[in-house]
């Protein structure tokens, strides 16, 4: 129950607030509110009341279970730690919380907060007021936190996306310069055999032997088998061949 509701107010009495250090399990605001107003005091009324909801669940059972087991409201499942009860004359918190402090709850003897202890303190001085705005307080400061980290969380998010996307475009420009290397390479290569088919053989054309202006070869061309005769060494013969043509 919000600590900022409020029933009708009845007198214009100042109100008297208790503390519960320890709501015991399975206890429920309205069965809190019924086991105060029946107290033996007489006539107490219970204007307020807010009970602080614990971080744990009670889940006994197993999962298997749960399943099969019908849905149950969530009142049901919740767990408190500590409350505040507030009631309508402030003599009445006084005297309730001196009487029923450290005492069994009662109630009915198969109830499961039957042996259960009281746990109540008067709050002298204190107003719900008071506890309305420490709780809007801690409220404020719940959502500031969370905000809080929330927003490094993203940060946390954006700067591990931008270290992933440096790496990948370091890794996509390291494979492109690597490329680039093998391409220049390569080129280099084929530049070098292409060179080197490219490389012209220089070939001279050969014209026919022929013979001097000497008369002791005939004065002119010289026949191929003189030729082949001067080539085999035998030029004497030669010679003596020449000079019997011109004689003849």
């Amino acid at each position: 129950m919000d600590p900022s509701s409020s029933s009708s107010h009845e007198s214009s009495k100042p109100r008297g607030v208790m503390y519960m250090s320890r709501v015991p399990p399975r206890l429920k605001p309205q069965r809190l509110r019924s086991l105060l107003e029946s107290a033996r005091l007489g006539n107490v009324k219970v204007t307020r009341l807010y009970l602080k909801p614990s971080s744990s669940l009670v889940s006994s059972s197993s999962s298997s279970s749960l399943k099969s087991s019908k849905v149950k409201s969530k009142s049901a499942n919740k767990t408190f730690s500590e409350g505040w009860i507030e009631l309508s004359r402030r003599r009445d918190a006084r005297q309730l919380a001196d009487l029923l402090n450290g005492q069994p709850m009662g109630g009915r003897r198969r109830a499961a907060n039957y042996s259960d202890l009281w746990n109540l303190k008067y709050l002298k001085g204190f107003t719900w007021d008071q506890l309305s705005a420490e709780q809007a307080y801690k409220s404020r400061a719940r959502e500031s936190r969370i905000a809080n980290e929330v927003a490094n969380a993203k940060a946390e998010r954006d700067a591990f996306a931008e270290a992933v996307r440096r790496g990948k475009a370091e890794k996509a420009m390291a494979e492109r310069r690597a490329k680039n290397n093998n391409n220049n390479d390569n080129n280099k290569a084929n530049k070098a055999a292409a060179a080197a088919d490219a490389r012209v053989l220089r070939t001279f054309s050969q014209r026919a032997a022929v013979g001097g202006d000497d008369d002791r070869f005939g004065g002119g061309k010289t026949t191929s088998k003189q030729t082949r005769t001067a080539v085999g060494g035998n030029v004497s013969k030669t010679l003596l061949a020449g000079k019997a043509n011109k004689a003849a």
